[in-house]
């Protein structure tokens, strides 16, 4: 995936998650997602695609070599694959972390005005409210959810 610009990507994580090795660009999402397979990350088991830089046909024909050296290696190439396929792109983590956040938000700028309420960090498909704050300057009640 040669790109001059990503802000996120959702490509390389549905390669990741269907056990496509992806081969990216160092910029924004896509090398915020994708951990290198570089000496070190193969023999700590923990790369999941492979990155390229600068941008340009020298770099990717260097990164297709590289591709293709691991690729003859069956058992390295299928820990590739389960690397990726294991990585956990889902939304419980950022979801609880952005709580997390919002509970310390709110117990700090307006404690005696909240009431906060435990998130769980479950399934999303269930809402979830996770503050509710009396009306303000007689304002409406508001409740933020999740």
């Amino acid at each position: 995936m040669p790109s001059r610009f990503e802000p996120c990507g959702l490509t390389q994580l549905y390669a990741l998650r269907y056990g496509a090795v992806p081969v990216v660009s160092r910029v924004g999402g896509l090398a915020d997602t994708i951990i290198d397979a570089n000496a070190a990350a193969l023999s700590a088991g923990c790369a999941t695609g492979f990155v390229f830089e600068p941008n340009g046909s020298k770099a990717i024909i260097e990164i297709m070599q590289r591709v293709c050296d691991v690729f003859s290696d069956n058992a390295l190439w299928s820990q590739l694959q389960r690397n990726g396929s294991l990585q956990d792109v889902s939304w419980q983590r950022p979801a609880a972390q952005y709580a997390a956040l919002f509970r310390k938000l709110v117990t700090k700028y307006r404690p005696e005005e909240a009431e906060v309420l435990p998130f769980h960090g479950r399934a999303l498909s269930r809402q979830r409210i996770i503050a509710r704050c009396p009306p303000y300057n007689g304002g409406p009640d508001r409740s933020v959810s999740c």
